[in-house]
């Protein structure tokens, strides 16, 4: 079934919403009022206070860093680093769009992959198969992917959160600061516009996603977490700044409570998405009831307005939809989502109008 057109005056940020059809970066003048209002080149913005980051760790940066790897980029081919993080190697992969100035400053856009495979090739994998990396070749941004935290138990990946059930990851995988050390290496590699930083991800990698949104919303741009499993987190979340976030999730999900809390298993301890969307809310200092701008089959789309500084809080619940990424096709082992809508598309326009608040 062919997606439907949301209407651009019921979501004035969307700029496409169509299966199919893929937003480009550059909205005219949005570049041009960025470099007048910073004074500075995009991929050089200036360095924030350390006041800034009272609320993190002394070792995760949380405010925007200086872009040095201008001018270095060679362009249309996949680079793979190993770091050492906290006495681990960890590995990402970034994949550069073709036809790009290595003098040009590029968005980028992480993505989190879901938990339980091996890890022999898997960023290889999503590379070729997720789709981001021929997006970034067609709307010139760099595709960014990390490989996640390795079980001792059983030695597949996944993200350790620092959040139930997820105590069996070794305890040096700390997985905020890995996101940070990779976006350092990038942008001391690459032709990086550090403004325009932006997280997704699936399952684990969406709760990954979420605990980012908590701890680097001052270096990260805006988030896209897709079916994920919220807990949580330790102390809290208090992020830097009010978070503009894109959320999926559907009511029939077998892993992740919609709106009932799971007491047992895997699921013991989870937030509902309900409760887990009022608290993002409420962090945000948004209306507490959202507004449908969008309603067609299966498919609500909710806003949350009157949020601090700009910020945007949008979510879609899919009817009795599984634990599965939104656009029709199947998702890197996980079942076909539902065709309404494109979470991609809708990912991409998001992120593409919304720089930091």
């Amino acid at each position: 079934m062919p997606a439907a057109r949301i209407p651009r005056a019921t979501f004035p940020h969307a700029v496409v919403i169509e299966r199919g059809h893929r937003p480009r970066w550059w909205i005219p003048g949005l570049l041009a009022a960025v470099i007048l209002l910073t004074g500075c080149s995009p991929g050089t913005h200036p360095i924030a206070s350390a006041a800034s980051t009272a609320a993190a760790e002394p070792s995760v940066i949380d405010h925007p860093v200086r872009t040095t790897g201008c001018g270095h980029t060679t362009a249309g081919h996949t680079i793979t680093r190993t770091l050492q993080v906290n006495g681990l190697p960890r590995q990402y992969l970034a994949h550069l769009p073709a036809h790009t100035r290595a003098d040009t400053p590029m968005p980028v856009v992480l993505y989190l992959h879901g938990g339980g495979r091996a890890p022999a090739d898997w960023l290889h994998i999503i590379d070729a198969r997720s789709g981001f990396s021929a997006l970034a070749d067609r709307h010139h941004f760099i595709a960014l992917y990390l490989l996640g935290s390795t079980r001792p138990a059983d030695g597949r990946v996944g993200w350790n959160t620092a959040t139930a059930p997820l105590a069996t990851y070794d305890p040096r995988a700390d997985d905020v600061l890995f996101v940070g050390r990779i976006l350092d290496d990038l942008q001391a590699t690459l032709c990086v516009d550090n403004t325009r930083i932006y997280a997704t991800g699936f399952s684990s990698g969406a709760s990954m996603t979420d605990v980012l949104a908590c701890r680097l919303a001052g270096r990260i741009a805006a988030f896209a977490p897709v079916e994920g499993a919220y807990f949580p987190l330790p102390g809290g979340c208090h992020p830097a700044k009010p978070v503009s976030m894109i959320s999926f999730a559907g009511t029939g999900d077998d892993k992740v409570p919609y709106d009932t809390a799971t007491t047992s298993g895997y699921g013991a301890g989870m937030e509902p998405v309900t409760r887990w969307l009022s608290d993002r809310a409420a962090i945000d200092g948004c209306a507490p009831t959202p507004t449908t701008f969008f309603a067609h089959d299966d498919v609500i789309g909710q806003r949350w307005t009157g949020c601090q500084a700009g910020a945007d809080l949008v979510h879609y619940r899919i009817a009795n939809g599984q634990h599965a990424w939104p656009g029709g096709t199947t998702w890197l082992g996980a079942p076909a989502g539902t065709a309404t809508i494109d979470a991609t598309a809708l990912i991409l326009a998001f992120f593409t109008t919304h720089p930091p608040t």
